[in-house]
């Protein structure tokens, strides 16, 4: 899908604009705009890159030949998108005055205006929104999880953790691919809060979140963090994203032994809890990045839930504890982390 789909599907998300087509049948390229009609005018932004920027005076005028306000009352804005580096548009823009003071062109690679002659800042913010909602939702492509390096540690003890339980495992006569309970309380798995008090064993809230029972078990975490981890440490920052983890994790140990009567281990409560610090993030953000976001996690979430309370083996308490958890901490961080975003719009 291109930059320019994109970027219209989230401008769409403010039901102030509609979608139109611009159709000469076949003359000109076709290409969309977008309309947002106001009690004194119309304005209208045209989507426009390399194969139909020469084009434009031709939509401007299909535009103004269908106008209801007959060409007055009406703000025609250009949005040009460049891909991969491409500076056609400077000597476009040098040679033609009529933009100097209403277009905007974009990199879609860095998913930033790179050039700004829009007088409406209304629009211009409108046009922020949306790109900074491609952000959240998108993480810019890959440029995220090249910058999480702590989502990628924590990924790499994990593994390693396994490589050394699994050797442990096998030593003693275990599968290499299934854990024995017996190897995982000895390897520090979380067990029944009785125990912990009656041998003051309280690492195990902390030890038991980098075990795994067998290889599917650390395949789906792992999976999930790998997905979960990019997006709050991007949100929240290095340091927070460490901190919301690992308290989750230690609340799932938690509340998870209180009820326990057998061991319990896994990553998944602490991920529990940058699911909570998502949902934090989505709902206070929602005026500025649209109810998307809170909505996938509120489905992931759901979801989630309902499989843990039908399948009996998922430890829903650890998991309850680690969303907990992440909530809390996340929400002690909110206020700092969306005035950054919003700073991050101007």
């Amino acid at each position: 899908m291109k930059y320019e789909s994109i970027l219209i599907q989230n401008i769409l998300l403010d039901n102030r604009y509609k979608v139109i087509e611009l159709d000469s049948n076949g003359e000109i390229p076709t290409v969309w705009a977008v309309q947002r009609i106001e009690y004194d005018r119309e304005i209208y932004l045209i989507f426009l890159n390399k194969e139909n920027i020469y084009y434009r005076n031709a939509y401007k005028d299909m535009i103004l030949n269908n106008t209801m306000y007959n060409g007055t009352g009406v703000e025609i804005i250009y949005v040009v998108v460049a891909y991969k580096g491409e500076e056609y548009w400077r000597n476009i823009l040098a040679d033609d005055y009529e933009l100097i003071t209403n277009v905007a062109v974009i990199d879609s690679q860095a998913n930033d205006i790179v050039l700004n002659r829009l007088e409406n800042i209304d629009v211009l913010n409108d046009l922020k929104l949306s790109m900074r909602r491609i952000d959240i939702n998108n993480g810019k492509g890959k440029e995220i999880y090249k910058s999480s390096k702590s989502t990628m540690f924590l990924i790499f003890v994990n593994i390693l953790v396994y490589f050394v339980l699994m050797f442990v495992n096998v030593k003693n006569g275990g599968n290499p691919l299934s854990m024995s309970p017996k190897i995982l309380y000895m390897m520090g798995a979380n067990v029944n809060i009785n125990i912990l008090l009656l041998n003051g064993q309280f690492y195990r809230w902390l030890f038991a979140m980098f075990l795994h029972g067998g290889i599917l078990h650390i395949s789906l975490n792992m999976l999930a963090l790998y997905y979960v981890g990019p997006l709050v440490e991007k949100v929240y920052g290095k340091g927070k994203f460490l901190i919301i983890y690992f308290v989750s994790g230690i609340c799932s140990s938690i509340l998870s032994s209180m009820f326990l009567t057998t061991v319990s281990i896994g990553a998944s409560g602490a991920i529990f809890g940058l699911l909570g610090a998502v949902l934090v993030f989505a709902f206070n953000m929602r005026k500025f990045i649209g109810k998307e976001l809170l909505k996938n996690i509120l489905f992931v979430i759901g979801i989630n839930a309902v499989i843990g309370l039908t399948v009996s083996s998922i430890d829903k308490f650890g998991h309850l504890g680690g969303l907990i958890g992440g909530v809390v901490v996340s929400s002690l961080f909110i206020k700092k982390v969306k005035q950054e975003q919003i700073k991050s719009q101007d």
